[in-house]
């Protein structure tokens, strides 16, 4: 697969001939390998407060997700692409068994957006049933003057790992995010009028906010995200979280009445560090909305809402093992057998997944 991002707002009417060349070998390899997206789910509900030099986001792949959907053996981690936006400064992937952190998978401690590629775990990362993963990002908005929603263009925010892996699984996503009542409640919205938080929550899971996602069951809900897409003009697919927000208008508390969510993050005030630390803290340690997806669009486990897993964290001296670029390695096998041929991950005959990101300006 070759994904290709354009940002190239002011062009029109470009011709891209971008590609990649294929070759076909008669000799199979031995496993299969397969990419597993992990981090938050891509949503407006994943905010990056203005002005400020460092501020965290999380997402999480959790234990119940592994567990359901991976092999007892585990499977063998062999690269990760970490991915965000212009904003992101440093995405790590951490990694956590029992209530141990483990030295991190992968780290960019200065990471540009416009320098992307797939990086290597020397010697592999076995990753067994039960363990969690954590993708953790950290950005730098000191540039911006108003928040800075998830989505999928450039003037917004991602936090992903992607993940290459084998024996191939039936697991392809585990992302999650802030449930939408302790959202809205962390920056002081009580009420909407009109919906609920579970009819807002509703809306968020079936109007394409996450891709793939199945349409719920609230009839009302389901009606009104309808009514709010066909109703936007000019808000159409990545920008359509923002144009929920907007939308949205508060009726409780009463000295936010009649605001829309939008103008209520654009106005609050974010130069004062003790309110954008606790929504920082309130975010990242609190409540989770887990999702797990497998390779035919169902669920690996039902949707959850969990509290931050609870671990010994490494020092800074242990966090991490370097990684490299591509080059020959060994890796260990999940099979078992006495031959050491077999125990070799041979880069000679697997085929290598680039992702490639383009920026045609």
């Amino acid at each position: 697969m070759l994904e290709i991002h354009y940002d190239n707002q002011e062009l029109h009417n470009v011709l891209d001939s971008s590609g990649i060349r294929v070759h076909y070998t008669s000799a199979l390899r031995q496993h299969d390998a397969a990419l597993l997206g992990a981090g938050i789910g891509v949503s407006a509900l994943h905010v990056i407060p203005p002005k400020q030099k460092h501020y965290r986001t999380v997402g999480i792949c959790s234990t119940e997700c592994t567990e359901a959907t991976l092999p007892e053996e585990g499977v063998n981690i062999v690269s990760v692409l970490l991915h965000a936006h212009g904003t992101a400064r440093k995405i790590s992937l951490k990694h956590i068994r029992g209530n141990q952190e483990l030295p991190r998978i992968s780290e960019e401690n200065s990471y540009d957006s416009h320098y992307q590629q797939s990086r290597i775990v020397p010697r592999g990362r076995k990753f067994m049933r039960g363990d969690t993963l954590i993708t953790e990002c950290t950005y730098d908005s000191t540039s911006k003057d108003k928040p800075i929603l998830g989505g999928y263009s450039a003037k917004q925010e991602m936090c992903l790992s992607f993940i290459l892996y084998y024996p191939r699984t039936n697991l392809a996503g585990c992302y999650s995010m802030t449930p939408v009542k302790e959202f809205f409640e962390t920056f002081g919205v009580k009420h909407f009028y009109g919906l609920n938080f579970t009819q807002v929550e509703n809306i968020f899971l079936s109007s394409g906010t996450f891709e793939n996602l199945p349409t719920l069951s609230d009839a009302e809900a389901s009606k009104h995200a309808m009514d709010l897409t066909n109703g936007e003009q000019g808000v159409q697919g990545d920008d359509q979280g923002v144009g929920l927000m907007k939308e949205l208008v508060i009726w409780e508390p009463p000295e936010f009445r009649n605001k829309s969510f939008m103008a209520h993050l654009n106005e609050m005030p974010w130069a004062e560090p003790l309110l954008t630390e606790q929504i920082e803290k309130t975010l990242y340690k609190g409540m989770h909305m887990t999702f797990c997806k497998t390779r035919n669009d169902a669920w690996g486990v039902p949707i959850q809402i969990q509290s931050y897993p609870n671990y010994t964290e490494l020092t800074d001296n242990e966090t991490s093992e370097k990684s490299c670029h591509y080059k020959s390695v060994n890796l260990p096998s999940v099979t078992k057998t006495s031959s050491s041929q077999t125990n070799r991950f041979s880069w000679l005959t697997i085929a290598t997944l680039c992702t490639i990101l383009v920026v045609a300006r």
